[in-house]
């Protein structure tokens, strides 16, 4: 009976000992596919790695895009702002430009009434001369309470009242035939 308790002893320990090595044996396997596991998980740690690389150099040259369109639209601006001032240089000089073309326009009227009173008075004068006496044609009379250009002429209010300011230069019919 010793000998069937040790025998059932030795059996025990066989037993024990081939549940140990076939734990022994998972746990290798075990160890094995954690290292593979651990293997994968690096390697994904290094693609992180690298798509983290990849998004901070997109990040950096979206910024320099930003920065770059940020100074596109100060210089668009600034061009906007000289461009607008220039129209409103543009428009003052024409309001100016109206205004001297009114004053102009003003003058020749009066120069326009200043000639057609002097063709009438010079049409007289020529009328009264070839009615006087042919025996003396030395002489010409002016005719009785005839009036100077500078009495006919009522100056404006914006215009000099002295007629060599107003009209500098003699009136010269030729000049203006050749236009």
């Amino acid at each position: 009976m010793a000998d069937g308790w040790i025998l059932k002893g030795i059996q025990d320990l066989v037993d024990k000992i081939n549940l140990l090595e076939s734990e022994k044996r998972q746990a290798a396997v075990r160890v094995r596919e954690l290292e593979h596991e651990r293997g994968q998980a690096t390697a994904r740690v290094q693609e992180l790695e690298h798509e983290k690389g990849q998004a901070a150099a997109t990040i950096e040259a979206l910024e320099r895009a930003e920065k770059e369109a940020a100074a596109s639209i100060e210089a668009f601006e600034r061009e906007e702002r000289q461009a607008t001032a220039s129209i409103q240089e543009l428009e003052r000089e024409k309001k100016q430009a109206a205004v001297t073309i009114q004053g102009l326009e003003r003058q020749v009227g009066e120069l326009s009434t200043l000639i057609a009173l002097a063709s009438e008075k010079v049409a007289e004068a020529l009328k009264e001369t070839t009615t006087d006496d042919m025996s003396q044609p030395g002489t010409l009379n002016p005719p009785v309470g005839s009036s100077s250009l500078e009495e006919l002429v009522e100056p404006s209010p914006s215009q000099p009242k002295d007629m060599n300011q107003r009209f500098p230069r003699v009136f010269d019919p030729a000049e203006y035939s050749t236009r």
